[in-house]
């Protein structure tokens, strides 16, 4: 008898197209590289994105694609819970909403009503903005924030674009953050000093239990060491540190893995956060995320911000910016 256990549609089955993307040739060749896939032409992402009362965890498990177009601001400016790295012009933009991911703790829950994902397919106008707001002064640029831009590469291949027009802007710094092992998408690109590649990587036991459909730290620590060892600007991001069972033990050992793996002392920085979210956002997550510890730890609320206490920031940072001084000068690792 033919099995009778419900599977999810794949991924990407349904596609949505803005009307304002229909004709953009970006739509075309990601419609083509999902062919099998069903279109629905609608009238403005948000119709879909933005709607009430979505079923949240059972999008993730099947997401569908929007195509859109972006109007208005292209630049924002960065969360005050974001590191800036000491650049007086600090923004970031939004290409695509949502992720491929599905970390327990992830902002993005909270965040939007949908888990589906949107990409917004007019980059020229992106580029156009970055270059007036360029006119104006230096900029430095996270392209990979409200998602991870790497990981949707096999669909929109906007992680090598932005390499490419950064590397003739001077002024213009860009940083492409990322959990994917994807290196090799984009390993053939000669590296600019124009752009930072920085991975978040989190202990084994971490990302087992939290960051569901992640490759294991272990791949995306060896695709850093190839980015830096090709001569490309690495950082990597050990944010957010969690609080749990083990965790000195745990974070300990990471930085001694990252120190056998690559060369430390060539790494453009080291980020280092704990966990910290809107409380809002927290609130959306308990309501639309999968349940656990991280959504239910008895957080301190300060003000919009649900985190560790004062103290327990500080010893969480403190122990792990004396492991990774063995290997890195002080005055690369930064706190958030």
């Amino acid at each position: 008898m033919p099995s009778t256990e419900y599977r999810p549609p794949r991924p990407f089955s349904r596609i949505y197209v803005e009307d304002a993307a229909r004709d953009h040739p970006e739509t075309a060749r990601v419609l083509r590289r999902f062919s099998r896939s069903r279109t629905v032409p609608i009238s403005h992402y948000k119709d879909i994105f933005n709607r009430p009362r979505q079923e949240w965890r059972a999008q993730k498990e099947s997401p569908a694609l929007i195509l859109a177009a972006r109007h208005g601001e292209f630049l924002y400016d960065a969360s005050a819970y974001t590191p800036t790295f000491g650049h007086k012009r600090f923004h970031y933009n939004a290409l695509a909403l949502n992720c491929v991911y599905d970390c327990a703790y992830c902002y993005l829950q909270g965040m939007f009503p949908s888990a589906h994902i949107v990409l917004f397919v007019n980059i020229e106008d992106y580029f156009a903005a970055t270059e007036a707001a360029l006119a104006e002064g230096p900029l430095y640029l996270a392209l990979s924030y409200d998602t991870d831009l790497p990981a949707l590469e096999h669909i929109i291949p906007y992680t090598r674009r932005w390499i490419e027009f950064t590397r003739t802007r001077p002024g213009l710094t860009v940083e492409i953050r990322t959990k994917s092992a994807s290196f090799n998408r984009f390993a053939d690109i000669t590296p600019t000093d124009n752009a930072v590649l920085a991975w978040t990587l989190s202990p084994a036991s971490v990302a087992a239990r939290y960051e569901a459909k992640t490759p294991p730290p272990a791949q995306r620590l060896r695709a850093a060491a190839k980015a830096l060892e090709a001569g490309w600007r690495v950082r990597l991001c050990i944010d957010p540190v969690l609080r749990v069972p083990g965790w000195e033990n745990a974070y300990t050992a990471l930085v001694d893995e990252i120190a056998e793996a690559l060369d430390a002392g060539k790494l453009e920085d080291v980020s280092l956060g704990v966990f910290r979210i809107n409380r809002d956002y927290l609130k959306h997550m308990k309501r639309r995320a999968a349940p656990t510890d991280v959504l239910y730890h008895p957080y301190e609320k300060r003000s919009a911000l649900a985190t560790y206490t004062a103290e327990e920031h500080k010893s969480m940072t403190s122990l792990l910016r004396s492991c990774f001084a063995r290997h890195i000068p002080a005055d690369r690792i930064h706190i958030v």
